[in-house]
């Protein structure tokens, strides 16, 4: 089939690991991707040039931060802050720039690819034929978001929620639905349910029933490699051994992996990360090593590139 767009948003502390989710998916995916990234003013030219060494047919969706900070503050009332961060919002804005009618996976930059996604060109048909469909996406898995977004979202079981860190859609159905005037909406009509979830509640509201489910193996977040989380607990998570789930089954079956919480892996070294009683850390390793050394002076130069503009 076609490429696929890969779409990743961020602003300039996370270019580097955006750079190596983007590899991973490039190199172990075993599909034809073109590369999108959707940044804001604080990656430079000069940051792109060094993304372009890497990602030679690299598109760029230039979003302005303090146009979005604006609308932001004007969905809150003008008086609330923003504890998630900007960055975090920027792919409702890159949807609308994206082209009509090509399919698009969206992954957050905490994501690499650790294995084939020979099942994704299926989804794409699906999404296809069945424009009903918003957008595919992963169950969360676990009932882990707070009551009162269970209150307003009325879904018929938490395991519909959706973590919006992996999604796939045809950008001019998606966007029907997630866009900035229906994010801005919902967080208004709930502003204490949505405060602190950026647009994934969000989303989750306006796509709800019109999400077409893709295998949990297609987003494995940070919980399903630990031994002791509660996800693991049949008390809390009744799939756990209707499943037969464990975090070794995680390692064996997780197709992209997505680091949901802190410290993220980049911030570890690797032998604190081989340390970590998260089975998914030493992945990022062999992920941030098969690309340093394909692209060796990346790192420098970007570090380089960091200490100038301060």
């Amino acid at each position: 089939m076609s490429a696929i767009n890969l779409l990743l948003c961020f602003d300039r502390p996370h270019l580097e690991a955006a750079l190596i989710s983007t590899y991973s998916f490039i190199t172990r995916s075993g599909l034809r991707f073109q590369p999108i990234f959707a940044c804001d003013e604080t990656v430079t030219g000069d940051h792109l040039e060094v993304a372009r060494h890497v990602l030679p047919n690299l598109a760029v969706i230039r979003l302005s931060r303090n146009a979005i900070e604006q609308e932001m503050l004007a969905w809150e009332g003008g008086k609330a802050s923003n504890p998630i961060g900007t960055a975090a919002f920027y792919r409702i804005y890159a949807i609308q720039q994206l082209a009509d009618s090509q399919p698009t996976l969206y992954v957050d930059t905490d994501t690499i690819c650790v294995r084939r996604l020979e099942h994704l060109p299926h989804y794409v048909q699906r999404l296809r034929d069945n424009p009903h469909h918003l957008i595919a996406a992963c169950s969360h898995m676990t009932p882990g978001y707070r009551q009162e977004q269970q209150d307003v979202l009325k879904l018929d079981s938490p395991y519909r929620y959706i973590n919006s860190g992996v999604m796939l859609f045809f950008p001019q159905t998606a966007r029907r639905a997630i866009n900035p005037e229906s994010i801005s909406h919902v967080r208004r009509q709930y502003p204490s349910a949505w405060r602190k979830t950026a647009d994934q509640g969000p989303i989750n509201m306006v796509a709800k029933g019109r999400i077409l489910y893709m295998d949990h193996t297609y987003n494995m977040m940070t919980w399903h490699f630990l031994e002791a989380h509660r996800y693991y607990q049949p008390e809390n998570n009744v799939l756990v051994d209707l499943l037969a789930l464990s975090p070794s089954r995680a390692s064996a079956d997780a197709r992209i992996i997505h680091y949901t919480t802190h410290p993220k892996p980049w911030v570890l070294s690797a032998g604190e990360r081989q340390a970590h009683p998260n089975r998914s850390f030493p992945r990022y390793t062999e992920a941030e090593e098969a690309f340093r050394a394909r692209f060796p002076s990346i790192p420098e130069r970007l570090e380089h590139l960091n200490r100038a503009a301060g």
